[in-house]
């Protein structure tokens, strides 16, 4: 219960800093690890599904990621599949993949919100450790690069675990 509005104030504070993200085009790194990528876009067999794995540097989670993203915002029926054409890069389909970045965005600050309020961190002491890590310029690239899926997914994933083997320290008159 007292890890709770720490981390809904740290993922709220994250979801504000970076909703500018969700009207971000593609860029760099996401033309390769999505849009070139037939894993991605329509693995026909388990083998594409599984050279996709590989050919993302063996990151099975983020290549489920945007495959689920592309089920959910990839080209419908009769639009272009061309990862060259430039209506591709904008509009419906970048929005939904933005919009995974900047959920996770919200789940990592939490997280470390979480993790700050299991180190005995008084409940600001642990919404503020989560807006700083949300409003820290190294993050904003998580949001912005949906190439970045891999480090917000390794990110949420060890603060996860620190915070579940964190012993919980007691707070208050238990101190």
């Amino acid at each position: 219960r007292g890890a709770r509005l720490p981390a809904v104030w740290a993922a709220a504070a994250a979801l504000a800093i970076h909703a500018g993200a969700l009207y971000d085009e593609f860029h760099l790194d996401d033309e390769s690890a999505i849009l070139e990528s037939a894993g991605v876009r329509s693995p026909r067999t388990a083998r594409d599904l599984l050279e996709s794995f590989l050919r993302v540097e063996g990151r099975p989670l983020t290549v489920l990621s945007y495959r689920l993203d592309w089920g959910i915002w990839g080209p419908g029926e009769g639009e272009s599949l061309d990862p060259y054409d430039p209506s591709f890069y904008t509009g419906l389909h970048a929005w939904g993949f933005h919009l995974s970045q900047w959920l996770l965005c919200g789940l990592c600050a939490a997280a470390w919100a979480v993790l700050a309020r299991r180190l005995g961190a008084g409940p600001a002491a642990a919404a503020l450790a989560g807006t700083a890590l949300a409003a820290h310029p190294l993050f904003s690239h998580l949001a912005a690069y949906v190439s970045a899926r891999t480090d917000q997914i390794a990110l949420l994933g060890t603060l996860l675990a620190l915070a579940g083997a964190a012993p919980a320290r007691p707070r208050g008159r238990d101190a």
